[in-house]
């Protein structure tokens, strides 16, 4: 913000700057293929079927918000944000190959985000480098990293997640950290399960399909809210 006198121009746009898409109109489908006889003689079989639905369509969405592509093809959805959370700026670089995320590292991109947005600050990584984190000890051979009272590893105070998206690799970020909500929004339309009977070869084979469907869409928001440290 900035002090505008009484008849002057308006002051210009500054950060954050907040922009959207239109979302919700891409779709990420899957397929269930299963037998009569397993539907009729299996226990609590529609929960099993909704239970494995949900896991698949949070994996898909957890993918698109943090690559902008679909885990099946890799292709980029439309509606979403071109590159994922994985395009926040980059503020700091570490050697993959020496296999060592540093402390200091760490706390460079905690330092690196605005302290407006680190009060609801997390870390996110992969797991490679969330391994290599609950593996580091200190100078007296000590676990150099806390686990709190739900088994999430802490970095200086604050929950470190890991993102089934995101790779240890040189060229690639390797941790995330900031306000996640802040830099994203995700629309999920939520899931529908449609039972398919009457497919082409399902019933010769005595076979029934489930076909998962899940609107979505995402539009970013505040760019500051998160940054990255990239693997060199």
């Amino acid at each position: 913000m900035s002090l505008v006198a009484e008849g002057t121009a308006d002051p210009a746009a500054s950060d954050p700057v907040i922009s959207s898409v239109i979302s919700g109109s891409d779709a990420i489908v899957t397929k269930i293929k299963y037998s009569i006889q397993l539907e009729e003689d299996a226990f609590q079989w529609q929960q099993w079927l909704t239970s494995t639905a949900s896991q698949r369509v949070g994996r898909n969405l957890n993918a698109i918000l943090t690559t902008g592509k679909d885990l099946g093809t890799g292709t980029q959805c439309p509606s979403n944000i071109a590159g994922g959370l994985l395009q926040s700026a980059v503020v700091a670089g570490i050697a993959a190959a020496s296999g060592q995320i540093a402390y200091s590292d760490l706390m460079s991109l905690k330092s690196a985000v605005d302290e407006s947005y680190r009060q609801s600050g997390v870390y996110l990584a992969s797991q490679q480098a969330h391994d290599l984190l609950e593996a580091a000890l200190d100078g007296a051979n000590r676990p150099l990293y806390e686990h709190d009272d739900q088994g999430y590893l802490l970095v200086a105070g604050q929950r470190l997640y890991i993102n089934s998206a995101m790779v240890f690799a040189s060229g690639k970020p390797a941790v995330m950290y900031g306000s996640f909500d802040q830099s994203a929004a995700m629309l999920d339309g939520g899931s529908q399960i449609r039972i398919l009977t009457e497919a082409p070869g399902l019933i010769e084979n005595l076979m029934h399909e489930a076909l998962i469907v899940s609107r979505i869409g995402s539009a970013p928001l505040i760019s500051t809210s998160v940054k990255t440290l990239l693997a060199k």
